[in-house]
């Protein structure tokens, strides 16, 4: 086995050719424990030369060459030196240096962008980890400031929606209701709004550079061509996978990225050293729904068969705070409003929809049934005190989730028995704890994460970001932001730099969370572009304040000519896609949403963030105006538009229009589109009817992945991988299948080739075999050819002549 190379008190390790890590120890013991943040432990790697000579040490990976001087002494700039290779060119790094042309990585949240504070770019990156700028600056921004608030407003809730049932079924619209818990007047959120957008206005005043929130945090991509991450104070995890403080004073643990312009070897490196994206649940790629205040379950229950009956069926059901008792800090359900929560969950699940549930771990409250059981638990009886909500003032104990006794003793007593109950995974919005070396966010989100992946089931967490490392822990969520075009412009940006720091998972307030003025609905070409970036998105989440507008789309569709169910259904039919595309992410660190110059790093024209790809193939320039028209750049090369045909030549920047019920997406020519009926099943493990959409003009290939969408046997190589080729005959195209990896997850299937051209079709041969009986239909811009079922792990081929 490789080992890593001492020289005095300095250590060196070669991770890969691209990626070292340097440590100095005063005592010369070395950090043996993984960080919160660079917590895979990869193996050690033979460095290619080792040579010294003259109290100078020279270690060589094959790209990067270490010169250590003095080695009895700290790194600095007379005492260590990086050099690496890109292209022509040498480069060199020493401690000190600062890099402006890093590419961003993301923000804790932008609940106040838009209002006082506006984007200007990109921290200069230099020794410090971009942490420290991506979160301090809202440290403040905590959510026991807003309770007062939210306790106090009260309003009529909207009517019941409702279906007829049996037992365990909602009640009729006309039945009484039980009291309501949790109702919010929509006047004085928008004053509440208007008062926070002051706050905002005065905080901005303070600010100074070392945390300027008009910037984004440093990422790991770079112009320049590496990314150096300190790694020296971070925590790091204790025999119990526990966070804790570093005990090692003095100690430099620096971890340097030389990788030119290959992107794509980046992101490798940092998931070899920070650990991949967990695979989410096929769940996550589809339709969330959400509102504050929530819903009862016979509301609920009633949203969930509306949305099926209109053709776009939920995959998530968030439930705000409103599932427990009145005010923040209970663990207790509101059983006026959920009388039976296991129940509740069984007929979600028996639906194929999953449940999350709004918290804030920041308290325990006295008239809470955990409070005694925690204060014995937690062992923090002492910090017991009286705290005011919502006009009453009682004892609370707060809770440090930064403390290993009692974030264990809160997961214990206050979360695992509701996810017992039935519960998917929580929606963490805001937690309360400090432990130097990291964020409360991330211990928060590492703990949650963890309590969800039980019982052979994928873990899953909604949560804010929590600084480096967050992508280990499920999806990110960006607060609460304005409906308004500036902030929509702004998400199509944060989301592209998120992929910087392996952030894939980045889900949005579709239609923005509050307007500020009261409003039935917004504006329609708002509420259209922003469902339509979102169909283009990792995941897609409608949630909104009250009097801010409704956020469902059949409230939209007849003003916008049916543009939301349209787009909506072909979220549903790409799931294919995308899932195959997380999966690429858990094996790679490559994003859903990718900047055009991960692919083309050379190309200034690539360097822009008001559109992307989304996946391997799909081209999306979402419209983030009010203007029905849209200036994009497409990448050399050819392309065809989404569902279209017709060649487009790439290499150039161009205007077109796009309608209310238009989004300008392209698609790489060569490419193949594994999708699904839009009304097909949307969780299925194995496809049994898939959709093969072919973009005739190159050759090309892509790879359908399949598992049961919901267990950790993906883990352990429990899938099926099966590659698609396009490649052109002397008179038209062929299409192959072949299993590349695993075994099918179903026995049989149908292919149904849908082949975007103009042309006709003279000739069709299937497996050598002309096979004039094979169903050709023109369907739209596509030719469609309907195989003959077959067993799903046979190969086959079939050669179109097209005239």
């Amino acid at each position: 086995m490789s080992q890593p190379v001492t020289v005095g008190r300095r250590r060196f390790t070669c991770l890969s050719p691209t990626l070292v890590r340097m440590e100095f120890a005063p005592d010369g013991r070395f950090e043996q424990r993984p960080s919160i943040v660079a917590a895979a432990q990869p193996q050690a790697q033979p460095f290619a030369v080792v040579r010294a000579s003259g109290g100078e040490t020279t270690l060589e990976t094959g790209v990067i060459t270490i010169v250590s001087r003095d080695s009895a002494r700290a790194f600095s700039r007379t005492t260590l030196e990086v050099r690496w290779r890109a292209g022509r060119f040498l480069q060199y790094w020493r401690p000190g240096d600062r890099d402006p042309r890093n590419l961003g990585g993301t923000l804790r949240s932008l609940d106040r962008y838009g209002q006082s504070i506006r984007m200007e770019g990109v921290h200069t990156a230099d020794m410090e980890s971009p942490d420290a700028k991506a979160l301090t600056w809202l440290a403040w921004l905590q959510c026991e400031d807003d309770p007062p608030f939210y306790e106090a407003a009260r309003v009529r809730r909207p009517p019941p929606v409702a279906e007829k049932g049996a037992a365990g079924q909602p009640q009729p619209p006309g039945d009484p209701r039980p009291p309501v818990a949790h109702e919010v007047n929509a006047g004085d959120w928008h004053r509440f709004a208007q008062q926070r957008d002051h706050e905002g206005r005065l905080l901005e005043r303070t600010l100074n550079h070392t945390i300027d929130a008009h910037r984004f945090a440093a990422g790991l991509l770079s112009r320049s061509g590496y990314f150096f991450l300190n790694d020296s104070t971070s925590a790091v995890l204790g025999e119990d996978g526990f966070p804790v403080e570093r005990d090692r004073p003095g100690c430099q643990d620096w971890y340097f990225f030389a990788y030119g312009d290959d992107y794509a070897q980046a992101l490798r490196d940092f998931i070899l050293l920070c650990g991949p994206a967990p695979l989410p649940s096929r769940n996550t790629f589809g339709l969330f729904f959400s509102r504050w205040p929530a819903y009862d379950e016979n509301e609920a229950m009633g949203l969930v068969a509306a949305f099926a009956e209109r053709g776009y069926p939920l995959s998530v059901l968030v439930v705000d705070m409103e599932w427990h008792r009145e005010g923040w800090g209970h663990w207790d359900w509101n059983d006026a409003w959920y009388p039976d929560p296991p129940r509740f969950f069984q007929w979600c699940h028996a639906r194929g929809v999953q449940v999350t549930l709004n918290d804030h771990p920041l308290d325990v409250r006295s008239d809470d049934s955990h409070f005694e059981p925690y204060l014995e638990a937690a062992g923090s009886r002492s910090r017991v005190a009286d705290k005011s909500y919502g006009g009453r003032t009682l004892p609370m104990v707060d809770i440090n989730i930064c403390a290993g006794r009692e974030a264990r003793a809160f997961s214990r007593l206050c979360h695992r028995p509701i996810l017992d109950e039935g519960l998917d995974f929580w929606w963490n919005d805001g937690c309360r704890g400090e432990l130097a070396g990291t964020t409360g966010q991330l211990v928060c989100n590492k703990l949650c994460f963890e309590e969800a992946e039980r019982d052979g089931r994928r873990g899953m967490l909604l949560a804010r970001y929590g600084g480096l490392g967050s992508h280990r822990y499920g999806a990110t969520f960006t607060g609460d932001t304005e409906s308004c075009w500036e902030i929509l412009a702004l998400e199509c940006e944060h989301t592209i730099r998120a992929g910087h720091v392996g952030l894939a998972y980045v889900s949005h307030d579709i239609g923005g969370f509050y307007t500020r003025r009261k409003a039935d609905r917004i504006d329609t070409a708002l509420y259209l572009r922003w469902l339509q970036f979102g169909v283009f998105s990792p995941v897609l989440r409608f949630h909104s304040a009250p009097g801010s507008g409704s956020r469902q789309p059949w409230d939209y569709d007849e003003a916008a000519g049916g543009a939301a169910r349209r787009w909506l259904r072909v979220r549903n039919s790409l799931l294919p896609y995308v899932y195959s595309a997380a999966r690429e992410h858990h094996e790679t660190g490559m994003p859903l949403v990718r900047g055009l110059f991960l692919n083309d790093p050379a190309n200034p024209a690539s360097y822009r963030y008001d559109e992307y790809l989304f996946g391997p193939d799909l081209l999306v320039a979402p419209v983030l105006g009010p203007e029905c028209r849209r200036r994009l750049y497409l990448p050399p090369g050819e392309w065809v538009p989404f569902e279209g045909n017709g060649a487009v030549p790439g290499g150039t920047e161009f205007e077109r229009e796009a309608g209310l019920g238009d989004v300008p997406v392209y698609v790489r020519a060569g490419a193949i589109l594994p999708r699904q009926a839009p009304d097909g099943v949307l969780h299925a493990g194995h496809l049994a009817e898939l959709v093969l959409d072919v973009y005739p003009g190159a050759a090309g290939s892509c790879v359908l992945y399949e598992d049961d969408g919901l267990s950790t046997g993906y883990q352990r190589r429990e899938y099926c991988k099966t590659r698609f080729a396009l490649a052109a005959t002397a008179d038209g195209l062929a299409v192959s299948s072949a299993v590349a990896t695993g075994r099918p997850l179903g026995e049989m299937r149908t292919v149904r080739l849908r082949v975007y051209t103009g042309c006709g079709l003279r000739r069709l041969v299937l497996d050598g075999t002309e096979a004039p009986d094979v169903p050709v239909r023109r369907v739209g811009a596509a030719l469609e050819v309907v195989l003959p079922q077959r067993p799903s792990a046979d190969p086959w081929q079939v050669i179109l002549a097209l005239a």
